[in-house]
């Protein structure tokens, strides 16, 4: 609904300078049906002047002004009351027209607080400033009024004339209506888009924002039916969502297999556009021959990469053209926010996996944690301590040192294939097997076959093994006997006659063979001995040089009679690991448990 009328009550009014200023102007309410009948009122008076629509000065005036009333129908009344109206007026002063576009806009500043920026020509809500200054030469400004917010703009037109050709006349509205159609279906696809990211912040998931798009594109557009077909996984074209308006028989199939003779296969495999007026004369057997139908297939991709197609079917019976220019812009509108929103939806189901992966890290890193010992036993004439150092968040090294009721400890140490949660989990597993055969503690080998006949079948099933060593130091500190099931051999330093030797014992690892057989040995223990037990972590690494330190380089990087005690000797040995490395990141976990004689023994 508008209202107009003339500026003061008078068309002419007399200037300073003695020359006329014409014009009048048009208040509307803030809807988007109301700016062309406003357009037509500053047209209507602009023709009985001499300018026609057909005169090259009136078409920047009249597409900069529909740009700043449509700018101030979206942006300017929001927020307004009910009540507030859009105001378009004009003047014709010598060979310049001056257009005042004024909306309700608030600028409303409490006291003592700077006052808002104006809108920048270049960066509103897209591109309309910045069209309405390049089809004015820039003599556009904005000004703020006690009443809200207006846009100024100015164009060169000539002197006021009397008299124009009816013929141009014509001609001039027909060029109007055009351009008023295709600023109309432009508006259209503008309010539709925005519909389209409401939804795409709303729904659910993308399923759901698939039916909500080509439901509102369906109703936009008169069609029946539109068919959204994704690649999946398996290279087909799979078809995603609800039931459609009206029932195609036969019902498309849910998933078509590439034949690039099939119109949605050649649209996707080719990404371009694919019109068909008459879909009874494709091929029966592309799943499109539809007779009565007309089809336009278009690409579903983001940036350039196709990810599916969208299909929309009408009645050829219908009246009109097979497809309007608008039209045809929304529908590659509505399968490029498709594209957007599959992308997202796979970012989306990209992070989630990320996150439960950082969750599961985070069990296993607390699992681990609760499984290594917070303190050591004491024994009779041996100081024990050890520590373990993970590669990544989580490892799968595991060590223990268990007081036994006779006085005696039992030393573990194992290595479980792989990392994070699996290989928390199964020392976990591996942790319960041993400490539900204590009693066997005295006999290693024993211990260690009982363990492996528990768990065989499931490590098997698994396709994983656990390399373990069991050793049992005896109440007195006298003895040592000791089992290994795969895993590295032991470490005997003697600080008193500074020998280092290896201590092997034969076995498989868990989990490789279900009656694996295990043997043990028993050495006797002397004073100045230090007990080391690693995982091969600890020398299988390589400096910057890549050469590696193995075993054996491990072994002649140790002074017997440097330090005794056991903490010490761990910092020791993992500081000299480190500095091997030359700052190279490790591989793999380094565990070390150090059973070193104590000099204060009995």
């Amino acid at each position: 609904m508008i209202s107009w009328g003339n500026v003061n009550g008078r068309h002419v009014s007399p200037t300073a300078e003695g020359t006329y200023r014409e014009g009048a102007e048009v208040i509307l309410h803030p809807s988007f049906s109301a700016v062309r009948p406003a357009l037509e009122k500053m047209a209507s008076f602009c023709r009985a002047r001499g300018l026609p629509e057909c005169a090259p000065e009136w078409k920047p005036i009249e597409l900069a002004t529909a740009e700043a009333l449509n700018n101030a129908v979206e942006h300017g009344c929001i927020g307004a009351r009910t009540e507030a109206c859009v105001t378009l007026r004009w003047h014709w002063e010598g060979e310049w027209m001056e257009i005042e576009v004024l909306d309700p806009g608030s600028f409303h500043v409490p006291a003592g607080a700077p006052p808002p920026a104006l809108p920048s020509p270049l960066a509103e809500r897209g591109r309309g400033l910045y069209m309405i200054h390049t089809l004015l030469d820039g003599q556009v400004s904005h000004q703020r009024r006690p009443d809200g917010h207006a846009v100024v703009l100015r164009r060169r037109v000539g002197p006021a004339r009397r008299g124009f050709p009816e013929e141009a006349l014509r001609e001039l509205e027909s060029t109007l209506e055009n351009m008023a159609e295709e600023l109309s279906n432009s508006y259209e696809s503008i309010s539709a888009l925005s519909y389209f990211g409401e939804c795409l912040a709303t729904s659910a998931d993308f399923p759901a924002f698939v039916d909500k798009a080509v439901e509102r594109l369906r109703k936009l557009t008169g069609a029946q039916n539109t068919i959204v077909r994704l690649r999946n996984e398996a290279g087909a074209l799979e078809r995603l969502g609800s039931p459609q308006e009206a029932v195609l028989v036969p019902p498309p199939p849910e998933s078509l297999e590439q034949n690039e003779a099939h119109v949605a296969w050649e649209s996707f495999l080719q990404n371009r556009e694919t019109t068909v007026e008459d879909c009874g004369l494709l091929s029966q057997d592309d799943p499109l021959h539809r007779p009565g139908y007309m089809a336009f297939c278009v690409p579903i991709s983001f940036q350039e990469d196709p990810q599916g197609v969208l299909i929309l079917l009408r009645r050829r019976e219908q009246e009109g053209p097979y497809f309007t220019t608008g039209e045809l812009d929304l529908m590659r509108a509505v399968a490029e926010c498709l594209g957007i929103a599959r992308r997202l939806e796979n970012l989306r189901r990209q992070r989630e996996s990320e996150q439960r992966a950082l969750r599961e890290l985070e069990i296993a890193a607390t699992l681990q944690r609760s499984l290594l010992p917070s303190s050591f036993p004491t024994h009779a004439r041996f100081e024990i301590y050890g520590t373990s150092q993970s590669a990544h968040q989580v490892g799968g090294d595991y060590f223990d040192a268990i007081a036994l009721p006779d006085g005696g400890v039992l030393l573990l140490i194992a290595d479980v294939m792989g990392k994070g949660l699996p290989a928390a989990l199964l020392a976990t597993v591996f942790r319960t097997a041993v400490n539900a055969r204590l009693p066997m503690a005295a006999t290693p080998d024993r211990l260690l076959a009982e363990v492996n006949g528990q768990l065989e079948r499931d490590l098997a099933s698994l396709d994983a093994f656990i390399t373990a060593q069991a050793a049992y130091l005896d109440p007195a500190g006298e003895r040592l006997t000791l089992a290994s099931a795969g895993h590295c051999p032991a470490l005997r330093v003697n600080h008193r006659r500074r020998i280092i030797e290896q201590l092997d014992t034969e076995g498989l690892p868990l989990g490789v063979q279900r009656d694996a057989r295990i043997s043990a040995r028993t050495i006797r223990l002397e004073e100045g001995d230090t007990l080391i037990f690693l995982t091969d972590g600890i020398y299988e690494v390589m400096n910057r040089r890549e050469e590696p330190l193995e075993l054996g380089g491990f072994m002649r990087s140790m002074t017997p009679g440097q330090t005794e005690r056991a903490q010490p000797i761990c910092a020791e040995l993992l500081g000299f690991v480190s500095r091997y490395e030359e700052g190279r990141l490790p591989a793999d976990d380094r565990t070390l448990l150090v059973a070193s004689f104590r000099r204060d023994a009995p």
